[in-house]
């Protein structure tokens, strides 16, 4: 999850960059939408219409690691 935030804090950053120098339009589009994806992909990795890293395995985003019996809620959380 730290590369996914880091992979988030790098396009923000790219964004705002080129929101204070007044940069091309449509550059700045695509990386907002970018953007939109990492943090899509960190909350839930499971949601439809997301590409899939093909070359990585897939990261168990924060829904994925509350839900199940491997969840963190499930394991250490519950109080059982």
């Amino acid at each position: 999850l730290t590369v996914k935030m880091a992979d988030i804090i790098h396009a923000n950053t790219w964004i705002k960059g080129h929101i204070e120098k007044g940069g091309d339009l449509g550059m700045l589009k695509e990386n907002w939408e970018l953007m939109q994806q990492l943090i899509a992909q960190y909350i839930n990795s499971d949601t439809p219409g997301l590409p899939k890293d093909r070359d990585s395995k897939p990261i168990r985003a924060l829904v994925q690691r509350l839900k199940g019996k491997q969840g963190r809620f499930r394991q250490n959380l519950s109080g059982k």
